[in-house]
């Protein structure tokens, strides 16, 4: 037997075999550092507890994205007529100014006082929260879209004081 097949047969399988511990050392490793430094998984809180919570009609009922806060405007906010005000820019008297209204068919628009929204809706007043329109000569008042927001509660614990 030559030298290269006494090493081939004999020390390249314990090479091999080194080679295959170290790396399964290192994936362990790995995972049990992940583990170790990962933060703590908390579970979701429950939407509903008593018994049919899953009904449709008693998820509707509820509020799912938090109650409004109070001083909101909770009047319509469409107009019914395929429009929803998204934006205002009231000017320097009272009533004029521009607003953004958002179609469902279509780029939004911006409509100036007096201007004719669709047929037979026309802007009357624009205000800094609200806008007037007429609808065939009845005054009709759309408010401004707002997205409430909720701040989170902080989660973390503060640093610990490190005392000398």
């Amino acid at each position: 037997m030559n030298r290269l097949t006494h090493w081939i047969l004999n020390e390249a399988s314990m090479v091999a075999l080194e080679l295959t511990l170290v790396a399964a050392l290192a994936i362990s490793l790995a995972y049990w550092t992940w583990v170790a430094i990962s933060p703590a998984t908390v579970a979701a809180p429950m939407l509903s507890a008593g018994p049919g919570s899953g009904r449709p009609e008693q998820l509707a009922s509820g509020n799912l994205f938090g109650a409004p806060s109070a001083g909101v405007a909770t009047g319509p906010r469409s107009a019914g007529a395929g429009f929803t005000l998204v934006g205002v820019f009231s000017g320097e008297r009272a009533g004029d100014g521009r607003a953004i209204f958002g179609r469902q068919s279509g780029p939004p628009a911006s409509i100036a006082t007096g201007e004719s929204i669709t047929s037979g809706v026309t802007l009357h007043e624009v205000h800094p929260d609200h806008v007037i329109i007429l609808r065939n000569g009845v005054e009709e008042r759309i408010d401004l879209e707002r997205r409430l927001a909720r701040p989170l509660a902080p989660t973390a614990k503060p640093p610990a004081q490190v005392q000398k």
